[in-house]
């Protein structure tokens, strides 16, 4: 990688942290989404070790409308410790984050810098992933790095604390492993097994990477030692599944253990806890549907989703503004022509497209599997809950990124030709949300949420 990419990334990372760090500091205190749950899931493993039961006791529905209603109003946090409907998440992050909090005595600050630094690792993940898939187009792995890195709802998330970005890393590096094995590197199946079993221990968004790998696998043994036969694929598999299982079965049998089978990942008692009349009383579909109707729903669930992938802060309270919504909807449009341009205008000239060879084919599938998984599961938890959250699609934040960048070159080269001198738009066009997100947080979030 020539001085100046790497300078480049070294900036765009840099520009992150700074402007990452003042969300973790500026932000108003418990206003990250699920933050005291997630907070007191440390708290607990910090004072008493691992690991915390989810049970009844956990969250008094009552006491956190008011929390929220009053914007976690100083006064009112004397039962803070009382919410910890978190419990049942898997508890790598927060052994983790443990330590940080015994550092720090327990300082909110110092556990969402933490978040910020994981954050960070995310950026140069999805660089390194777009750097493998396009290595002709440096400028659009940069553009990928900056649009995950100024994504103002990512950039807010990434300064919360919460276990997503330790579950993104472990995707980001997932990804690049896995891109870096299909090109015929001689990445470790294990290794690979490995980080989708810490995958496990860190959250259900991660379940997906048990898909991907393998199905990584067969391509490379279908499209390079297919002649060696079927067994070499199974024992390949067999590599990669045993200690992903391993790891996974540290957490499954302690939580079949505590909350009875089948109830492996602690689902279950969270949706009794989630039905109507339990603990946390959540919105169900069916019941919106049967109340609303199903094209009201689905208005209603296009438009959160879309709202809160762009920014929807605080517990999903405060969406930006309606100009700053207008102009969100503009970039899609704008991302979404530019995506067609590419794949049926200007791809039609060149020979393969995308898929200039097999291990090329390889890695787009690879991507895409990972965006259709991340769709998939926004689609089944919105069939149960009423939770149209579009920072569900973030552990495919990376390849949804390297199509971004993708449509911003795809304009650069229809409008501008070959004007090579201008192509690093496609990098300073993503930068120009990190100058968004500073102004948002001084002038809308930091005033819209600071304590009634």
């Amino acid at each position: 990688m020539k001085r100046r990419k790497v300078i480049l990334l070294a900036s765009i990372t840099l520009f992150y942290l700074i402007t990452a760090a003042l969300f973790a500091i500026y932000t108003p205190a418990w206003q990250a989404p699920d933050e005291p749950g997630h907070y007191n899931h440390i708290r607990q493993i910090a004072e008493a070790g691992c690991c915390p039961i989810l049970d009844e006791d956990d969250l008094d529905l009552e006491y956190l409308s008011q929390l929220l209603q009053n914007r976690f109003a100083p006064e009112l946090l004397d039962r803070l410790h009382t919410v910890r409907y978190e419990d049942y998440q898997p508890p790598l992050y927060y052994i983790l984050a443990s330590g940080v909090y015994r550092l720090t005595e327990g300082s909110l600050v110092a556990l969402r810098l933490l978040s910020v630094i994981l954050g960070a690792g995310i950026i140069l993940c999805a660089y390194g992933v777009a750097r493998l898939t396009l290595p002709q187009k440096s400028w659009v792995a940069l553009g990928t790095a900056a649009f995950v890195a100024f994504l103002p709802q990512h950039l807010a998330l990434m300064a919360g604390v919460s276990n997503d970005p330790l579950a993104e890393l472990i995707v980001g590096i997932t990804l690049l492993l896995t891109i870096y094995y299909l090109k015929g590197a001689a990445v470790p199946l294990w290794l690979l097994g490995v980080l989708v079993g810490v995958g496990f221990l860190t959250k259900g968004t991660a379940y997906f990477l048990a898909l991907i790998v393998p199905v990584a696998v067969l391509l490379r043994w279908h499209t390079q030692e297919r002649a060696q036969g079927v067994t070499v694929l199974l024992h390949r598999w067999m590599v990669f599944l045993v200690p992903a299982l391993a790891l996974g079965m540290i957490l499954w049998v302690r939580n079949i253990d505590t909350y009875g089978f089948p109830d492996f990942l602690a689902t279950r008692r969270y949706d009794q806890l989630s039905n109507p009349g339990g603990l946390y009383d959540q919105s169900r579909t069916e019941d919106y549907i049967r109340n609303h109707g199903l094209q009201d729903y689905l208005r209603m669930a296009a438009g959160g989703i879309f709202n809160s992938f762009w920014g929807q802060f605080g517990w999903a309270t405060l969406p930006m503004s309606v100009p700053m919504r207008l102009l969100t909807g503009v970039i899609s449009a704008f991302i979404v022509l530019g995506t067609g341009l590419e794949l049926f205008v200007l791809r039609r000239n060149t020979p393969g497209g995308f898929f200039s060879d097999s291990t090329q084919r390889n890695i787009w599938i690879v991507l895409w599997l990972t965006i259709f998984s991340a769709v998939a599961g926004l689609v089944y938890y919105n069939s149960i809950y009423v939770v149209a959250f579009g920072r569900f699609l973030f552990p495919a934040l990376i390849p949804i990124a390297l199509l971004v960048a993708l449509a911003l070159e795809a304009w650069r080269r229809f409008l501008l030709q070959q004007a090579v001198e201008v192509r690093w738009i496609v990098v300073a066009a993503p930068l120009l949300l990190g100058l968004v997100c500073l102004l948002l947080l001084f002038t809308y979030i930091v005033p819209m949420l600071a304590p009634l």
